[in-house]
């Protein structure tokens, strides 16, 4: 058992490890673009708006984040692996992990993860 686990007093059935190629990761980090007025998020490739630079909901401004470039993407990749990636072994190691496809479609990656955690399916 781990602090958490006890902490609750209940096993940790599954970890859910949603998998995307780093390339994709960049790609969609630096390809996102956020509404200056109402928040709203955008993708220049995988759902941009309707009039570029132009917010669908509000008509306010899109812009891309001063933190969502590449130079950002390495360090946030760097830190992933040096910190967050042994926790992944550390779960398939006690067999507990789930890997989920997460270059699929969110509408699909949600239902994989519902399906873990609905019915545990490993």
């Amino acid at each position: 058992m781990t602090k958490l686990t006890e902490k609750i007093e209940k096993p940790l059935d599954y970890a859910v490890n949603i998998v995307v190629p780093d390339e994709i990761l960049a790609e969609r980090i630096v390809g996102r673009r956020v509404c200056t007025e109402c928040g709203a998020s955008y993708h220049v490739k995988n759902f941009p708006p309707a009039v570029d630079g132009v917010c669908d909901r509000c008509g306010g401004t899109l812009i891309q984040r001063a933190d969502d470039n590449e130079e950002t993407v390495s360090k946030r990749l760097k830190v992933y692996y040096a910190e967050s990636a042994p926790l992944v072994d550390y779960y398939k190691n006690a067999n507990i992990i789930v890997d989920i496809d997460g270059n699929k479609t969110p509408e699909e990656v949600e239902q994989s993860v519902f399906k873990v955690l609905d019915i545990g399916v490993k």
